[in-house]
């Protein structure tokens, strides 16, 4: 049955400004906003609660309009044109966000531009917010150019400021475009100033992200795709305390029916730990410095107690109790909506090899001094001590089964890693002792996981000891460098897993049930590590022919979800997802030529 257009659909762009992030439909509808941080309770909610959910449209009135919705160039500046007869009008949505004095202005602002291009169109205004994820209608209380939207239970209150008539805004009734107007909706200090003001803030906001995009070390090819994905990235860094969330949403299905319904607004190690290592590779090493400052916070000398958690809140809380919205039905009616999110009590062992490898980088920056990276070398010391303490035990894995624990390949591979790099570190520094000791941890784990991890049935690495199940996690040995891509297990698990998960085109994460039944949708990392995988092993047509159907995947503003059903090219899952953004990034950067090959 095909979907009706009017539903819900992940066909959404995003603006945000690294304090908070909205969605916005092709269709001027604002219709998820969490407000004032990422974390915070939606204010616009309507994605997940269609009928009765907040949203903030500015929309031509009557029928006939088209629309079309595009980037301002190199930037995060939404603009949507409404046509219809010889009318015309431009709505510009965005974040401020721009340098001031000697830092960032990021309020919790959303501006809404309305221009007026061509007749005398007429347009309908509704803002209607909601607090605590709908729980509570908003009380508006009209002033002489602002509407309050105030919540009585604890006083939070936002306010749309703006040059258009109140009456009709409080209404939702059309009216004329007669002028261009301004609509500033901010999260409790109010926007006060002259409307100009938000014209100027437009300018600088501009600017702000194409010199953002022009320090950013794009490939030969595939250059738009990049910098779309790296502002997304950014866009997810959390600047107050550096952490990055996995994603904007929470509980966009990754299959529909099925439950899989999880909230993806905090910083999961593992995820944070690549998108920096991403950023990184593009030359944007202020926000991995911003990562390590939360990195530190967490990562504290303890002895032999260390241990992390893989999910932590994005100002460093550790529990993230989950619970079921009940009154909300849902992205298209697939409930539950959770919020929290239960992982936090998982061992996931991987962490440590991820949190080592964000970290890896300063040690070979010669800019830091060795009184600034002391404190991170005690940190490198505590996850080398956790990785080999934990290497002998069980764990849910990078996938988070809730119902079992095993010893899996990834997770002893990822605890080689970390050892593996702080090895290296040590070396670097001329640490002798550490360098040796971890060493011999190193190869002793690589020597297990050689032994325990590849089955001589399949010939190929498995997901988990004394198992026959493959899992596309496996793909980043390669890439991590455990083995050589031309080793010939890496040769057969590279074939096996392009054999038996790839559908379509898309590859799953794997194919045997879990605490939810089986996978029906694939998992976009996935194929990003595939494409990475065959080019390594020189597979290179087959890789550009996957890279390329991926991109085709993105919706009209270049952005990918978490899952992608391999039947339709359907996005779901929560979204934007920096796992999935990322892995643009590093295929983009794998298959390109060198600007050295071109000149």
């Amino acid at each position: 049955m095909d979907r009706d257009p009017e539903s819900p659909s992940l066909d959404l762009a995003i603006i945000g400004n690294c304090q908070y992030s909205a969605l916005i439909t092709t269709r001027g509808k604002v219709t998820w906003a969490c407000f004032p941080r990422f974390d915070s309770p939606a204010l616009f909610d309507s994605l997940l609660d269609d009928d009765e959910g907040g949203h903030f449209t500015i929309e031509g009135a009557g029928e006939g309009w088209t629309t079309e919705s595009r980037y301002l160039e190199n930037s995060c500046i939404l603009s949507t044109v409404w046509t219809r007869d010889g009318e015309s009008f431009e709505v510009v949505d965005f974040a401020p966000r721009f340098s001031l004095y000697d830092r960032y202005f990021r309020p919790a602002m959303m501006v809404r531009l309305v221009r007026r291009r061509a007749g005398r169109p007429r347009i309908r205004v509704v803002c209607r917010p909601r607090f605590e994820y709908g729980l509570r209608e908003a009380k508006a209380l009209r002033g002489s150019n602002h509407i309050t939207y105030l919540d009585w239970s604890n006083l939070d209150t936002v306010r749309l400021t703006t040059d258009a008539s109140i009456t009709n805004v409080a209404q939702g009734v059309p009216f004329e475009l007669a002028k261009d107007l301004h609509f500033a909706l901010a999260w409790g200090e109010p926007f006060e100033d002259s409307f100009h003001v938000l014209d100027d803030f437009l300018a600088r906001t501009h600017d702000y992200w194409t010199r953002w995009c022009r320090q950013t070390r794009v490939p030969v090819k595939y250059q738009d795709a990049v910098l779309r994905a790296a502002m997304t990235l950014k866009l997810h860094q959390f600047e107050d305390t550096g952490a990055v969330i996995a994603a904007t949403t929470t509980s966009i299905p990754e299959i529909p029916g099925t439950e899989r319904n999880w909230d993806y607004r905090f910083c999961w190690l593992r995820d944070a730990a690549f998108v920096i290592r991403a950023l990184l590779r593009l030359g944007h090493s202020e926000d991995a410095s911003r990562f390590c400052d939360y990195l530190r916070n967490l990562v504290t000398p303890d002895g032999d107690a260390f241990s992390l958690q893989p999910v932590y809140g994005i100002d460093g809380v550790a529990e993230l109790t989950e619970t079921i919205l009940e009154h909300l039905a849902g992205y298209r009616g697939n409930g539950p909506v959770r919020v929290g999110n239960a992982a936090f009590t998982h061992v996931q062992n991987d962490v440590y090899g991820e949190v080592t490898l964000a970290l890896s980088p300063l040690f070979y920056d010669e800019r830091l001094l060795g009184a600034e990276l002391e404190p991170v070398y005690e940190a490198i010391e505590s996850l080398a001590t956790a990785a080999i303490r934990t290497f002998p035990t069980t764990d849910a894995s990078i996938w988070e089964y809730r119902g079992t624990s095993e010893h899996h390949v990834f997770s002893k591979f990822m605890g080689w890693v970390a050892v593996d790099r702080a090895a290296r570190i040590a070396e670097h520094l001329g640490r002798t002792e550490h360098h040796e000791r971890w060493t011999r941890a190193a190869d002793g784990m690589r020597e297990e996981i050689l032994t325990e991890g590849y089955c001589e049935k399949t010939g190929s690495f498995v997901g988990a000891y004394g198992d026959t199940q493959l899992d596309a996690s496996l793909l980043l040995m390669p890439i991590l460098g455990f083995l050589p891509p031309d080793d010939p297990r890496m040769i057969n698990t590279i074939d096996a897993l392009h054999r038996e998960l790839s559908v379509n085109g898309y590859m799953f994460r794997y194919k045997h049930e879990d605490d939810f039944g089986k996978q029906a949708n694939a998992f976009t990392i996935c194929s990003t590590w595939m494409v990475e995988a065959l080019w390594l092993v020189g597979r290179e047509e087959e890789a550009v022919e996957m890279f390329e159907q991926l991109l085709a995947s993105r919706n009209s503003f270049g952005l990918l979800s978490e899952d992608i059903d391999p039947e339709t090219g359907e996005l779901w899952g929560n979204f934007p997802q920096t796992y999935s953004m990322l892995g643009i990034v590093n295929c983009a950067l794998k298959l390109s030529p060198s600007w050295d090959e071109i000149f």
